[in-house]
Order: structure tokens, then sequence, then C-alpha cells
């Protein structure tokens, strides 16, 4: 299929028909022209032109095209990426969705956290990353077949970088001998020791799984209406070129916005 892609930014309110559009831009393929481009980091270019205006910004809720360069270049403006990992595996994606029994998580071993424990003795933990949180390895009971235990994240705490970056940490906490213990393990920018690999196809601010995913990740499904909604009224762009083509979702998106604010000042009774 041949044609245009446009990239949306847009949130929504709790009201009926409660929908802003913030932002677009089109996907150029090479020579910046239409055809087969990064659409990923079209989604960059898109948050960080409203996150610059709009500082209070905190994440993007994207499906899984943003993968680990464009979740770290993010990561790095302070922007959290809320999506789903992609899966090492799953063989039943278009038939059951992206959560099946099929599927199966990418992991990557994170660090081996050591501490001493109240006895004296040194002790050692090997810390995983799957599906976007972290797991602690340990040895089954049965078969003495590894097996990973899923930590919590506590909380994630930001520091800025003096280059105007930012750097995020997630603290969580594991139990040895029923005592816990607390460490923190970077989430999307390489550590000066230990294991380089591509945190932002592993780990995530809110893994899957949690409230605050749960949550926040059921706003894609305002993504996913917008499309039939702009194609039910425009069945194909009235125009050739980029700026033409540009001319026309910018009336489509100042009519949408429009007719939103209508209705926030006049809802219906």
């Amino acid at each position: 299929m041949w044609g245009s892609k446009i990239v949306f930014a847009s949130l929504r309110s709790e009201d009926y028909h409660g929908r802003i559009i913030l932002d677009f831009t089109h996907v150029l393929g090479p020579n910046d022209i239409t055809g087969i481009g990064d659409e990923g980091k079209a989604i960059v270019t898109v948050a960080k032109r409203i996150h610059a205006q709009a500082p209070g910004m905190r994440g993007v809720i994207v499906d899984g095209v943003l993968r680990d360069i464009h979740i770290a270049d993010l990561s790095a403006d302070n922007l959290h990426t809320i999506n789903q990992p992609a899966a090492k595996t799953n063989k039943n994606r278009r038939q059951k969705g992206t959560r099946n029994s099929s599927r199966v998580e990418k992991r990557h071993k994170v660090t081996v956290h050591r501490h001493t424990r109240t006895t004296g003795r040194p002790c050692e933990h090997h810390i995983w990353a799957i599906g976007g949180q972290l797991h602690e390895q340990v040895r089954s009971g049965t078969d003495g077949k590894p097996t990973w235990v899923p930590l919590t994240h506590d909380r994630v705490s930001s520091r800025p970088n003096d280059d105007g970056t930012w750097r995020h940490y997630i603290h969580t906490t594991l139990r040895c001998h029923n005592q816990p213990v607390t460490f923190s393990v970077p989430l999307h920018h390489q550590p000066e020791t230990g294991p380089q690999f591509k945190r932002g196809e592993y780990l995530r601010y809110y893994p899957p799984g949690t409230w605050q995913y749960g949550v926040l990740y059921s706003r894609c499904n305002d993504a996913e209406s917008l499309d039939p909604e702009m194609k039910r009224d425009m069945p194909r762009l009235p125009g050739y070129g980029t700026p033409t083509q540009e001319l026309f979702i910018l009336g489509y998106a100042i009519r949408n916005n429009a007719v939103t604010a209508h209705r926030a000042k006049h809802p219906d009774p």
C-alpha cells in the first residue's frame, strides 16, 4: 500500500467528544518525501515539540511502534513511554491480540545486586528485566532450574545531567531471608559499570500489569478512534504533496478542537 502517513498527538478529557488534537506531522521517507519512513522518529519529534511548550508533560501513551532508541531519547528529555514492550515471540497475536498465552517475553540480565546479610555473610541476587519489569532469578525448589520472581517497582527517581538531559532510576525491593533489601537500577540510560543493553526494549516506568499501566494505556484507544473518524469524514486526502495535505489535516484538527471547545461550554443536558 502507498500513501501518506500522519502522526497525531492528542489528549482526551472525560467528556463526550473531549479530544483535543495538539500536533501532527507527516511520516516522511527518504529525501523527505512521503513513503516508508520512521514513524517512531516522527512521534519523538512531535512529543518533544509539545514538551517544549508544555513542560508539565510527563510522557506519551502509544502502541508498540516506539522501540529502544525512541524510548531512550524521550527518557533523556524527561518523558516516559507507556506501552507494551515488544515480545520475543507471539505467534497468536493476530488472532488473540497482543497479550495471549502464546506470548513469550524478551528477557535480559540487568545486574547482580550484592549486599551483606545481618550475619556478616556476603550475598548476591541476579536481577533480570522481563516484559518491562524487574525480576529476581532464583532456583526452583523442585528441580533446581532457574525461575524468575517479579519485583515491585516502588518508585522512579529522576536526576538532571549537566547537558540538560535526564536520567532515571527504578527503586525496588527484594526479600533475602525474610529481610527487605532495597536498591535501584538505571531505567533507560546506560550505567558506567554492568551489562550494556537496549533498556528501552526490556524496562518500563510503569510495567504492564501495574494499575498505573492499566489506567494510562487504556487512553491509547482514543488514537485508534481518531483514525476511523478521520477516514469516515475524509476517505482520501484531496490534495497532493506534503504542504497541501497538511493544510487539509490542519483544517480537520481545527474543526475537531472547535467542536470540543463548543461542547465543553455547552454540554448536552
